[in-house]
């Protein structure tokens, strides 16, 4: 009986990986975390940006609305430093506020040796630029009003713009891991 008999067939010839080590290095630097949370974190902006303006009948002006709040007495669904609208307000901030500093702290973490990074001397400009855009987005949240912006308001705004802020500039000029810590984190996962 032959090697060929024994029914163990060797397959074709697997060509060679001409990017060694490229699928891994994608794996590590475009992770599906990061990726969702991106994408989540640029449709939320804008998404809630564009209920605030409706709600308010900035984006799709409701006459019967002014109608109503002329002829019934009863609250007023267009003011904000409420409890129902500061709620609203803060139930929209705190998740923006969770991804901004998920992104950030993705940015700033120090690869292992062999993954792309961003280099030192740049490190600081995209977390900036993300700041930045964050905080445009609150300011732009809280100006589509319909009676301009309330002093609580100007308080939570305070308050986040606060947290953001420290947060940010912990996150970003604060001591990244060594290599090899985040070295012995990835095995750990596997």
């Amino acid at each position: 009986m032959s090697d060929s008999d024994s029914g163990s067939e060797v397959g074709p010839a697997q060509p060679a990986d001409p990017f060694p080590g490229l699928l891994a290095k994608t794996k590590s630097v475009l992770n599906p975390p990061i990726t969702l949370v991106s994408v989540i974190y640029t449709v939320a902006l804008p998404m809630t940006l564009a209920l605030r303006a409706y709600n308010m009948s900035i984006l799709n002006a409701r006459p019967q609305d002014t109608i109503t709040h002329q002829l019934v007495p009863g609250p007023d669904k267009w003011v904000t430093d409420d409890l129902l609208g500061m709620s609203v307000t803060c139930a929209w901030f705190a998740p923006i506020l969770l991804l901004h500093f998920y992104i950030i702290t993705h940015l700033v973490l120090k690869r292992p040796v062999g993954i792309p990074t961003m280099e030192k001397a740049y490190a600081w400009v995209a977390p900036t630029a993300i700041t930045l855009i964050t905080f445009a987005y609150f300011l732009s949240y809280l100006s589509l009003s319909r009676y301009g912006v309330r002093p609580r308001e100007l308080g939570v705004l305070g308050v986040v713009t606060t947290i953001l802020l420290c947060g940010s500039v912990s996150i970003i000029f604060c001591r990244p891991m060594k290599e090899e810590r985040v070295v012995v984190l990835q095995r750990a996962r596997v």
